[in-house]
C-alpha cells in the first residue's frame, strides 16, 4: 500500500500563515462565441522530396488504384439540422480535420507531428494481474516502477475499449468454405456466423493497452536533430520499455519487419475514426482516396496528392456543444481526476476499477517528468523555511497541523528522490464515448457517483472540450491549462500503482470462437496453431463426469472444421453420440468394431509431408531422417505388443520380427527407399495387409507361431473386417473413428484404438494441413509402455507436421498416475480444466498447474465452463453454443428425446 501523493504540498509558508479564510480562485472558461466545425480538405500539393511512408505501406499506396467511390464530406456530424444563416469567415470556421489531427508523416515506425515532434506508439499485451497472488502482484508493481527511470519526459499509457471486431473471423470462415457444396456444412457455417454475431452483441468487448512516448533530445546529442539520431534514440527507448514490461509479464506487440509504420497508421486511424473504422479499414480508405486522387488530377489537370494526414483524418468534427464533442459521428465527453481527488490509499491496479471491460470508457494517464535537480533544490529550501515557521505567534492549531503535514510529506518526497525515484506531473482522464449525448451523460453521472463512493473527485469537461480531446490523443498534445488545474504530483512508486495492463484478452487471429471470457466479458477466440503465442498447439482437457467434456470436444472440433482446420476424432467411449454432429459437418463416420463394414489397413504406408523443425519446442530432440519403412515396422511391433498384452517382446524376438516384416514389404517392392512406395505412374502401390503378415508368419511358424496366434482373430475370427485394404475416404477433413468399447473385448481395445491412432497420425504427417487429432480417454491405450512412448513422442513431434494432439479424459487419476500420461498433459501448452470433484483437485493441480486462486472458481464451475491455462494465464471461459448446435451436441438423455434436428 502506498500513501497518495495527494497530500503532498509545496505551498509557501506565506500562504499557510494567512489569517483570513482562503479565497477559492475560480477558473473562468470562456464559452466559444461561434460555431467551430472542422472539415476535411481536398488533396494538397505534395513535396516530391517527401515520402509519405518509408516502408511497405508506401508501395501499397502507389499500387492500389481499384476503388471508384467518392468521399462525401460532411461539416456537421452532430445530427442537427444545418442553419440557413451564413457563417462568418474566420480562421476557426475554416479549419480542416488534417490540421486538427496534426500529423505530418510516418517514417520507419515514427510519427512526425505538424509541430515537428516525434512520437511512437507501443501496444502492450496484458496479463491476468488479478489471478496472481499478493506477492506476485507486488512484484509486478515493483517491476513496473523501474520503467519510469528510463522513460523520456513526456509519455502516456492509455486504455482503449471497443466492440470486438469479428469481421476478420467471419471473413476467414467464408473464405475457408467458399467452395463448399454440402448444404449441411453451409447451414452449419451460417449458424456459426450468427452465433459469433450474437456473442459479440452481448459480450464482445475488446480492451487494448498502449504506451506512447515522445522523443527527447539528450545532452549527448547536442544540437543534432537529424532523423537518424531521432530513430536511434527512439529505438533505444523502445528496447528498454520492452524489457521493463517483459519483467512485469507483459509482452509488447512487434509488427512484421518493414511494417512498423502500418501499425502506427492503423492505431491513429482507428482513434480518430471510430465509426468509419467499423466498415472501412485504413487500407480500404487509402485505396479509395488514391483512386479519387487520380480522377481529380485527370479532370482538373492538377498534380495534387493526398498525404498521411488525409488517410487518418475524420470526415468531420463538431465542437458546438459545451461538454461533448462529435468526431466522425461518435460523441465524446471527459472526466479528469482532480489534483486533490485521488484515493487516500493507492494500491496496485486501483485504476483498473474504472476500465474493467466496459465498451465506451477509456482511461488516459498523461505524464510529464519534472527536472529532478530543480525539484530537490526547491524541496530543500521549502523544508528549511517551513521548519523555521513552526510555532508562529499567530498560527492556529489547524494551521500548525497542516504545516506539520506539509513538512512530513515534503520530507517523504525528498527521501524518495534521494533513493532514486523520479517526480512526475500526472493527469488522469476518463473518456466516455458513444452514439448519442444522452447515453454519455448517463454514463458520466454513474461514474461520478462511483468516484465519490471511493472518496475520489473529478472535473467534468466544459467549454474546453477540444483541449480534452487533444490531451487524450495518442499524439501527446498536452494542454497546459488542464495540467495547471488538475496535474497531480507523484513519485515513481505512486505512479507505479496506476499499472492497469491487467485484463488478458483471448482473441487469436483466425481463431475458433469458444464463448466468453467471464473475467472481463470479452469473447474467447482460440487459434491453437498460433505459433507466436503457443509453443505447440496441443490441448489437454480434463473434467469430471457431467462437466461437459464431450460437448466441448464437439463444439471445438465442429468450429475448428469451419475455421479451416482438419479434425480426426478417436472415441472409445460413446462415439455414437458424435455421429449426428459428424454427418452434419460433412464428415466421415467410421465405426471400428467387430462386424463393421469399414476397414483400416494398419500395414499401409503413407508418404510423409514436410517436417518443420523450427515449429518444435527447443527441448524436442529430432533424430536423423528415418525411412518410412523403418517407422512403419516400429509402429507394427508396437501394435503387436498391444495384442500380446502383458507378454513383452524380447530384444531378440523384436529383431527377428523386424526382419519378418521387412520381408513382407520386400515382396511388394517396398524398401528403405521412400520412393519405393510409389508405382511407375506415381500412384501409391497396393500395400500388404494383416493377412499377408499372417501368411508369412505361418510359413515360419516355429519362430513366429505367437504372431500367427495373435493375428488369428483378424484372419479367421471376430475382427475379420480389419484384414483387407482401407475402404474409407481418408481425404475427408473431418473423420470420427468410433472405437466402441462396449463391442470390443477389453483385452483388444487398446490395439483397436491404436489402429485409428496410427491412421490419423499418418494422415496428418502426409498432408501438412493444420490438423487436430482429438484422442478421447487416451489412457486406455497408454497402459502398454511401447504404446505410451509412441503417444508421448507423437505429442512432441506432431507440431512439426502442422498438427496438434488434443487429449481429453474424465478418468483423471488413471491418466496422471501414468508417467507417460502426465508427460502428455505437461507437453500440452494449452490446458482446459472443467468441473472437478474435490478428491481430484489436488492431483490435477499438481500436474496442470492450478493455483489456490483457481480452486474456488473450478469447484464452482457449472456444466460447460472451463479454466483456460496457457503461457501462465488462467482465464475462466463459458463455452457457448447456439440452439442449433446444442441439439447436435447434447448428450443429456432428457434432451435427446426432444431433438428436432435430424441428420
Amino acid at each position: 500500500m502506498k500513501k497518495s501523493q495527494s497530500q503532498i504540498s509545496l505551498k509557501s509558508s506565506k500562504e499557510l500563515n494567512r489569517s483570513k479564510t482562503k479565497k477559492v480562485r475560480r477558473v473562468v472558461r470562456k464559452k466559444p462565441s461561434k460555431r467551430l466545425v472542422v472539415k476535411k480538405r481536398e488533396p494538397i500539393e505534395k513535396d516530391k522530396s517527401q515520402d509519405v511512408l518509408k516502408d511497405n505501406l508506401g508501395s501499397l499506396i502507389n499500387t492500389v488504384k481499384s476503388n471508384d467511390q467518392v468521399v462525401k464530406l460532411s461539416k456537421n456530424l452532430s445530427g442537427k439540422k444545418k442553419s440557413n444563416t451564413k457563417e462568418k469567415s474566420s480562421s476557426d470556421s475554416n479549419l480542416y480535420t488534417v490540421e486538427f489531427t496534426n500529423v505530418k508523416e510516418i517514417k520507419d515506425g515514427i510519427i512526425i507531428t505538424g509541430d515537428s515532434r516525434y512520437i511512437k506508439i507501443l501496444e502492450i499485451f496484458p496479463v491476468n494481474y488479478w489471478q496472481k497472488n499478493d506477492w506476485e502482484r507486488e512484484q509486478v508493481i515493483s517491476d513496473f516502477q523501474r520503467l519510469f527511470a528510463i522513460v523520456p519526459s513526456k509519455f502516456m499509457f492509455k486504455t482503449v475499449t471497443n466492440k470486438e471486431d469479428v469481421r476478420p473471423i467471419i471473413s476467414n470462415i467464408e473464405k475457408q468454405n467458399k467452395n463448399e457444396r454440402n448444404q449441411k456444412v453451409l447451414r452449419a457455417k451460417d449458424n456459426y456466423i450468427r452465433q459469433i454475431n450474437s456473442i459479440e452483441d452481448s459480450a464482445g468487448v475488446e480492451t487494448r493497452y498502449f504506451f506512447i512516448y515522445e522523443y527527447e533530445k539528450t545532452r549527448e546529442e547536442g544540437t543534432k536533430d537529424d532523423f537518424a539520431t531521432v530513430l536511434s534514440t527512439m529505438n533505444g527507448i523502445e528496447a528498454s520499455v520492452r524489457s521493463a514490461f517483459r519483467a512485469c509479464g507483459n509482452e509488447v506487440y512487434s509488427p512484421a519487419p518493414g511494417r512498423e509504420s502500418e501499425f502506427q497508421l492503423t492505431v491513429l486511424y482507428e482513434y480518430f475514426n471510430k465509426k468509419d473504422a467499423i466498415s472501412e479499414t485504413v487500407f480500404d480508405r487509402i485505396k479509395r482516396l488514391q483512386d479519387d486522387e487520380i480522377k481529380y488530377n485527370e479532370r482538373c489537370k492538377k498534380r495534387k496528392h493526398y498525404v498521411v494526414a488525409d488517410y487518418i483524418s475524420p470526415r468531420g468534427i463538431d465542437t458546438t456543444n459545451k461538454d461533448v464533442i462529435c468526431v466522425d459521428g461518435t460523441w465524446y465527453t471527459y472526466l479528469t481526476i482532480k489534483d486533490n481527488g485521488y484515493p487516500p490509499v493507492l494500491f496496485g491496479g486501483w485504476l483498473d476499477m474504472y476500465s474493467s471491460g466496459v465498451a465506451g470508457i477509456d482511461v488516459t494517464v498523461s505524464c510529464q517528468k519534472q527536472p529532478k535537480s530543480l525539484v530537490q533544490s526547491f524541496l530543500s529550501r521549502k523544508i528549511v523555511w517551513d521548519k523555521s515557521s513552526r510555532g508562529g505567534r499567530f498560527q492556529s492549531r489547524d494551521k500548525q497541523m497542516r504545516l506539520e503535514e506539509t513538512i512530513s510529506n515534503n520530507a517523504l518526497i525528498e527521501q524518495g528522490l534521494n533513493s532514486g525515484e523520479e517526480y512526475f506531473r500526472v493527469v488522469t482522464t476518463i473518456t466516455i464515448w458513444g452514439d448519442n449525448p444522452k447515453g454519455l451523460y448517463n454514463a458520466r453521472n454513474f461514474l461520478i457517483r462511483q468516484f465519490r463512493q471511493n472518496q475520489m473527485y473529478v472535473e467534468r469537461a466544459e467549454y474546453d472540450i477540444p483541449q480534452y480531446f487533444a490531451n487524450t490523443s495518442p499524439l501527446l498534445t498536452f494542454d497546459a491549462s488542464i495540467f495547471l488545474r488538475n496535474g497531480h504530483d507523484m513519485l515513481s512508486s505512486s505512479l507505479a500503482t496506476m499499472y492497469n495492463f491487467t485484463r488478458f484478452m483471448l482473441f487469436d487471429d483466425n481463431g475458433i470462437v469458444l464463448g466468453t471470457n467471464t473475467n472481463n466479458n470479452s469473447m474467447a477466440v482460440l487459434n491453437n496453431f498460433n505459433t507466436k503465442k503457443y509453443k505447440n498447439g496441443n490441448i489437454s482437457i480434463v473434467g469430471t463426469t457431467g462437466a461437459g467434456k464431450s460437448f466441448t470436444e464437439m463444439l471445438f472440433s465442429e468450429r475448428s472444421r469451419l475455421t479451416g482446420f482438419n479434425n480426426y476424432l478417436i472415441l472409445p467411449v460413446k462415439g455414437h453420440e458424435y455421429r449426428r454432429m459428424c454427418l452434419n459437418i460433412g464428415g466421415e463416420y467410421i465405426p471400428l468394431f467387430p462386424g463393421s463394414e469399414y476397414c483400416i489397413n494398419i500395414m499401409a504406408i503413407y508418404p510423409e509431408g514436410e517436417f518443420r523443425e523450427d515449429d518444435l519446442d527447443d527441448e524436442v530432440v529430432v533424430g536423423e531422417n528415418v525411412s518410412l519403412l523403418t517407422k512403419k515396422i516400429k509402429s507394427l511391433i508396437t501394435w503387436l505388443q498391444l495384442r500380446l498384452g502383458n507378454y513383452e517382446i524380447k530384444t531378440t524376438e523384436r529383431s527377428l520380427l523386424s526382419k519378418l516384416i521387412t520381408e513382407v514389404y520386400s515382396d511388394y517392392g517396398i524398401t528403405n527407399d521412400n520412393n519405393s512406395i510409389y508405382d511407375k505412374d506415381g500412384s501409391l502401390k497396393v500395400m500388404p495387409t494383416i493377412k499377408t503378415l499372417y501368411d508369412k508368419a505361418s510359413d515360419q511358424s516355429e519362430t513366429f507361431g505367437y504372431v500367427k496366434e495373435i493375428l488369428e482373430d483378424f484372419v479367421n475370427g471376430q475382427y475379420r473386417n480389419f484384414v483387407g485394404q482401407t475402404n474409407v475416404d481418408l481425404s475427408n477433413r473431418f473423420i470420427v473413428f468410433d472405437v466402441n468399447e462396449r463391442l470390443i473385448d477389453a483385452a483388444d481395445l487398446a490395439s483397436i484404438i491404436y489402429i485409428a491412432f496410427d491412421c490419423a497420425y499418418n494422415i496428418v504427417t502426409s498432408n501438412n494441413y493444420f490438423s487436430n487429432i482429438i484422442l478421447d480417454e487416451v489412457w486406455k491405450m497408454m497402459k502398454n509402455k511401447d504404446c505410451a512412448e509412441q503417444v508421448q513422442s507423437m505429442s512432441k513431434l506432431i507440431r512439426g507436421y502442422g498438427g496438434a494432439l488434443v487429449t481429453a479424459t474424465q478418468e483423471i487419476n488413471d491418466l496422471v498416475s501414468n508417467p507417460y500420461g502426465a508427460s502428455v498433459i505437461n507437453n500440452a501448452k494449452i490446458k482446459i480444466v472443467m468441473q472437478l470433484e474435490k478428491d481430484q483437485y489436488n492431483k490435477v493441480a499438481e500436474v496442470v498447474g492450478l493455483t489456490r486462486e483457481d480452486m474456488s472458481a473450478v469447484l464452482a464451475f457449472e456444466r460447460g465452463s472451463g479454466m483456460f491455462i496457457a503461457n501462465g494465464l488462467h482465464i475462466p471461459i463459458k463455452f457457448q453454443a447456439s440452439d442449433y448446435e446444442y441439439n447436435l451436441f447434447t448428450t443429456d438423455p432428457n434432451d435427446t428425446k426432444k431433438l428436432k434436428t435430424k441428420v
